[in-house]
């Protein structure tokens, strides 16, 4: 419920009129008791600590591995998490860069994916953008070190297990959200540059996507 504005009395029995910029704050507060899906966006930028994160995921992934069977599983029940988040993550940053225009063509989209998504994300954008040459309709988005990776010791039992799952459901979920749908996998890679690996992100659009472009001459 509103405030409800109760008429004061200055000196001379008038009574006190609320001024513009008081009734915009009264306007913005949040009746008490409100839960945090109430309040209003914020346009600044906003930082969780690497350390509360690791804690988070780490934990999510050890209440994800109880309710699997193998390592695909796990990595399909982070995939659809990460859906879950990125349907909501291209909306909330157009929000906060001021730029809500859609985005046409299948390349715009990803890279507004490895631009500013990636930098809401995890505070920088992604390492690169590659076309795969041999089909039109594939893309690689690869980052060296993801950071969901950097808080999981992965047992040798699932010595396949690439974590980054929840990172390829973000991707998918904002192309599809953004009318680009699309499969997206993660594949764990050895680095060019030797000394480690890499992630590369697969994605793959679907057929409709293509044929819309070629339909508009976009392709």
């Amino acid at each position: 419920r509103r405030p409800r504005l109760t008429p004061g009395r200055h000196r001379g029995g008038r009574a006190a009129v609320p001024q513009r910029h008081e009734l915009a704050a009264m306007r913005a507060q949040p009746p008490k008791g409100a839960s945090i899906v109430d309040r209003p966006l914020s346009k600044g930028r906003q930082e969780v600590s690497q350390s509360a994160f690791g804690y988070i995921f780490s934990e999510f992934i050890q209440y994800s591995l109880a309710r699997s069977d193998t390592a695909n599983d796990l990595e399909t029940k982070l995939e659809e998490a990460g859906y879950a988040v990125g349907v909501r993550v291209l909306e909330l940053v157009s929000f906060r860069e001021g730029k809500p225009r859609r985005e046409t063509r299948r390349l715009g989209a990803l890279q507004n994916v490895r631009g500013p998504v990636w930098k809401s994300l995890f505070g920088k954008q992604a390492d690169a953008l590659e076309k795969v040459v041999d089909n039109d309709d594939e893309y690689h988005i690869i980052e060296q070190d993801p950071l969901v990776n950097q808080y999981v010791s992965v047992p040798p039992a699932l010595a396949n297990l690439n974590c980054a799952a929840y990172v390829a459901g973000i991707i998918r979920g904002v192309l599809c959200s953004g009318g680009f749908p699309a499969q997206v996998s993660a594949h764990t890679d050895s680095s060019p540059e030797g000394g480690g690996t890499r992630t590369i992100f697969l994605v793959k659009f679907a057929p409709e996507v293509i044929a819309r472009e070629q339909a508009r001459g976009l392709a």
